[in-house]
């Protein structure tokens, strides 16, 4: 329902525009057209879908795309996986322009949609930095008993840019070991080690309660002297978890 117009004032990112726009009851979003993304004296946008920008007067408005921005994932050459191995595949992650000057360039590849149905293959969701080679690595399992190619170019895939950048543990490495082994370990808290070995009760069969008998009966069917101790003196410990009639409750 169209309520007037009115001259408004856009501000679209760093720009301020003046327009002449109706004013509706739609709590939708909207889209600027072309007449609102139109500058003094007739001076159009320019729209760089490469860049994910807007220009207009002379300064430039970032496209947010809604939803997850996802870049194809393909394998950078044929390559064969072994039967019931596991394999480290060289893949391409798709670029953009604006890639070059992104200094947190980390994103998460995982499995494209459909891959399952035309591989038999199980990859691993992988963190990796697209700008610091110019391939990446995936790992992928073939559990079958026959080898699997990939054909060079084959979509396998789905990058997620990672906004946050996982922070770091510890700035130390555990000084109280050394530093010979693969895995760097580091040092948190002291921590005490406990036994978690559990002593089980043991009675004898007679102190079994009567409305336990016949599952104590039931439970050491074939079982030592020893295995029957252990069951009494469990029915012993929790027998008030168990109903002795109809008209009580455990």
């Amino acid at each position: 329902m169209d309520r007037g117009k009115g001259i408004f004032s856009l501000t679209p990112g760093p720009v301020e525009v003046t327009k002449e726009a109706v004013e509706a009851d739609i709590e939708n979003q909207v889209l600027l057209g072309l007449d609102a993304l139109a500058g003094g004296n007739g001076e159009q946008a320019d729209i760089f879908l490469s860049k994910n920008v807007i220009r207009l007067k002379g300064k430039e408005i970032p496209l947010v795309k809604e939803g997850k921005l996802l870049r194809k994932v393909t394998v950078a050459e044929d390559v064969t996986v072994p039967a019931l191995s596991e394999a480290l595949l060289d893949v391409y992650v798709e670029r953009q322009e604006a890639d070059d000057n992104d200094q947190e360039s980390n994103y998460v590849i995982e499995i494209a949609k459909g891959f399952s149905h035309t591989y038999p293959l199980i990859m691993a969701a992988t963190l990796v930095n697209i700008n610091r080679a110019v391939t990446c690595k995936v790992r992928v399992l073939n559990p079958f008993s026959s080898n699997i190619t990939l054909r060079h170019d084959a979509e396998i895939g789905e990058a997620e840019k990672i906004e946050k950048r996982t922070g770091v543990i510890a700035a130390e490495e555990n000084i109280e070991e050394g530093n010979l082994a693969t895995v760097r370990r580091v040092q948190l808290n002291n921590v005490c080690a406990h036994s978690c070995s559990t002593v089980l009760p043991v009675t004898n069969e007679h102190d079994v309660q009567p409305h336990l008998k016949t599952l104590f009966e039931q439970s050491t069917v074939n079982k030592t002297e020893e295995e029957k101790r252990v069951v009494a003196g469990i029915l012993v410990k929790f027998a008030d978890t168990f109903s002795k009639d109809e008209w009580t409750s455990g």
